[in-house]
């Protein structure tokens, strides 16, 4: 599940949401989104911060590269299907990984839009 920030760049000034979030799937994971739908937005920690994650689902995706981010990222490609992806996150978790609870909420949202089981 591929994170990132909009207009973080010079060259991505006035970017929109979708703009990044498929700009960011593409860098990260290397797949092309043919369709991106917005789900929701959330308060990351509301009284605390004004900062909010907007949440997106991607379809219609083509495979462009091998993904793993842009210079200065390492980032790991796990291709996990919905339908797992929540054990899955629970999987690494248990083994002691860190993990986003904003993972668990694209998940659950995904899962929501797409009535996965």
């Amino acid at each position: 599940m591929p994170a990132g920030l909009a207009g973080d760049e010079a060259e991505q000034a006035g970017e929109s949401l979708t703009d990044a979030a498929r700009r960011e799937l593409l860098e990260e994971t290397g797949y092309h989104a043919a369709a991106v739908t917005h789900l929701v937005d959330a308060a990351t920690s509301p009284g605390m911060t004004d900062e909010t994650v907007s949440f997106f689902l991607c379809t219609g995706l083509t495979k462009r590269h091998a993904g793993g981010g842009v210079q200065g990222e390492n980032i790991l490609v796990h291709e996990v299907p919905l339908h797992a992806a929540a054990d899955w996150l629970l999987a690494q978790r248990n083994r002691g990984c860190a993990i986003a609870a904003t993972a668990f909420v694209g998940v659950l949202f995904a899962l929501r839009a797409t009535k996965a089981t």
